[in-house]
């Protein structure tokens, strides 16, 4: 990610991409996170509410972030790709959030790109419905 910040790759994109370190005190202690699974924190009742942990508050302010980038006139417009290591013997998989035109697109291209590749395709509550290998 860095590495991309740094020589430019995706100045010349005729979209807007923008990197986020989105948990850099769990970073700097080598942790998956402080308090809970960040990825579980973006929840309508997280989001809207006022836990206190720290993974809540920045799923707040990750959310706020990413929606004031937005013209006034679109919700929604992002396609985030969540990058991260995990403990589990997973190999390269990718998590597809739903039948979007686009999410498949980019799974296909990533699958013809690695020979040992996972694609999970979630059904609505993030429970996985399809594996390909």
């Amino acid at each position: 990610m860095r590495k991309a910040e740094q020589f430019g790759i995706y100045q010349d994109n005729a979209i807007e991409v923008s990197t986020l370190l989105a948990n850099p005190e769990a970073f700097a202690q080598a942790k998956r996170f402080i308090d809970q699974d960040l990825n579980r924190s973006f929840s309508p009742h997280i989001l809207t509410g006022t836990q206190s942990q720290h993974e809540c508050q920045l799923a707040r302010v990750i959310s706020r972030h990413f929606s004031q980038r937005l013209p006034q006139d679109q919700s929604g417009q992002h396609f985030i790709i969540d990058l991260h290591s995990t403990t589990a013997n997973m190999g390269i998989t990718l998590g597809v959030r739903s039948d979007e035109p686009l999410n498949l697109r980019v799974a296909a291209y990533i699958q013809k790109s690695y020979d040992h590749f996972w694609c999970l395709k979630r059904k609505t509550g993030g429970v996985p419905c399809q594996k390909h290998s």
